[in-house]
């Protein structure tokens, strides 16, 4: 049975959809569909989509030999406290990609995505960052929300810890760090370094279209449940991808989602979040041995 030699584990609004999508193009790569599993973040129960091994390999029973890299990309492993040990008892030399991003940017673009989701019903950056203490401690969690480690911003953008974790337990030549604004700048040379981590030859891609850009629905209630429909109606949902060999029905993206630029955040605000994140991000620097400081900056 085809096994996943390689997985894009975050983090998340870091560029790893992207990512997904140009290497899945690769006659070399398979992806599998879905692109997020999260079959190995076990404290992360209502994003799994595959609840034993066989069914979670099932996912890539159509790679073929032509294949030789085969993936997932659950951007929530590198912030899940499971998923990454339980990655390596599957596959001890695996190949890790971690993506980054100015942790200001990432807590903002996961609260407008956990708001699009569903699992947010505060739309006020500031106030849902306030009250992440409460949320902590159970209180004043939406009903709809699937995971409240989703709405501690802080703990989801602490990027410098995360990875800290990640390699005390993963030898550092399986992994490949990649900060957005590289992939940005210089998607080619980007995808064709992971190309080489993955020991494939490049395609030679010259096309990196921007992809997953920030949206919002038409009618909150209806975008809720389309994001988050009954387990039944999920099952069925699933059943239909399966069957026509397609990712997503395209319904929402064709009606319900619309692109959307949020506000800047106030620069007093964004002072105050850089003061959060300064520790995080010089314990980042250190791990990496090199310098964001620059991601704090709020001139």
């Amino acid at each position: 049975m085809n096994r996943p030699n390689f997985f894009i584990v975050g983090a998340p609004k870091c560029g790893t959809t992207a990512l997904s999508v140009y290497l899945g193009q690769h006659p070399q790569v398979f992806f599998c569909s879905p692109k997020e599993p999260y079959f190995f973040a076990t404290d992360f129960p209502r994003h799994r989509v595959a609840e034993n091994l066989d069914d979670y390999l099932a996912l890539f029973a159509r790679a073929t030999p032509e294949h030789r890299a085969i993936g997932e990309g659950s951007a929530g492993y590198l912030y899940s406290e499971t998923a990454v040990p339980r990655i390596l008892e599957f596959d001890s030399q695996a190949k890790l990609i971690v993506l980054l991003r100015n942790p200001i940017d990432l807590a903002y673009s996961m609260h407008g995505q956990a708001c699009f989701d569903g699992d947010e019903d505060e739309h006020d950056f500031p106030t849902a960052w306030n009250l992440q203490s409460e949320r902590e401690c159970g209180h004043q969690i939406p009903g709809t929300c699937r995971q409240v480690k989703l709405l501690l911003y802080k703990k989801l953008a602490s990027l410098g810890e995360q990875v800290a974790r990640l390699f005390q337990v993963v030898p550092r030549q399986q992994v490949k760090v990649i900060a957005l604004p590289e992939l940005i700048a210089t998607p080619r040379q980007v995808y064709d370094d992971v190309c080489e981590f993955l020991e494939i030859p490049s395609d030679g891609r010259t096309d990196f279209a921007p992809v997953n850009e920030a949206k919002r629905h038409r009618f909150r209630a209806l975008g809720r449940f389309a994001r988050q429909p009954p387990q039944l109606l999920l099952r069925g949902m699933s059943t239909v991808k399966r069957a026509l060999r397609i990712q997503r029905l395209g319904l929402i993206d064709r009606f319900l989602v619309v692109k959307r630029r949020r506000p800047v955040l106030a620069a007093d605000f964004r002072a105050r979040l850089a003061d959060e994140f300064r520790e995080d991000v010089a314990k980042l620097s250190d791990v990496l041995q090199r310098d964001f400081r620059s991601w704090l900056r709020v001139d």
